[in-house]
């Protein structure tokens, strides 16, 4: 009985080790699936992401902190440095939108691609009002280049919501 019980607890170790070893080749799989995942997007040119900011105030020169990321396939909008890089050279199509507070002046947003502002978003709100805004290009970005959404007022910029997003065309 005693070998039965020896024989029975060894059987079971050995499943349980069986099992953790699924368990991490699962795993591993499972990343790998992610990275060419990944791969493939690159390849195909698939290129897509969406970042906002709830209520914010910010001086003016200072880049809206889009740190909510809805999407970001193939991974090129950067919520450090608050900036998508165009991983590949071609035309993108990018949108940005405001609203403002009820605060008062919500400023001036500008979309700056590849060193140039290429568009810009107004939002002026009375006391007691809110007011919203958008803006879209289609533009060439070079890889490399830098699109990204700055308060551009003297006076600040007080926003309720601003989100940024954008596509590779082709």
């Amino acid at each position: 009985l005693d070998v039965g019980v020896v024989i029975m607890a060894t059987f079971k170790s050995q499943v349980c080790i069986i099992l953790l070893v699924l368990v991490s080749i699962e795993a591993v799989l499972s990343q790998e699936d992610k990275t060419e995942e990944c791969k493939c997007n690159r390849q195909n040119n698939l290129v897509a992401f969406s970042a906002s900011c709830g209520t914010t105030s910010i001086s003016s020169g200072n880049r809206f902190p889009l740190t909510t990321i809805q999407v970001n396939v193939g991974g090129d909008y950067d919520a450090n440095n608050l900036e998508f890089i165009c991983s590949v050279t071609g035309t993108y199509s990018f949108t940005v939108s405001t609203q403002s507070t009820w605060k008062g002046n919500a400023g001036t947003a500008r979309l700056h691609v590849g060193g140039s502002v290429v568009a810009t978003v107004y939002n002026q709100s009375a006391s007691g009002r809110r007011d919203s805004g958008s803006t879209n290009v289609i533009v060439q970005c070079n890889q490399g280049g830098r699109a990204y959404v700055a308060c551009d007022d003297g006076s600040g910029c007080n926003v309720e919501e601003v989100i940024f997003t954008g596509e590779l065309l082709q």
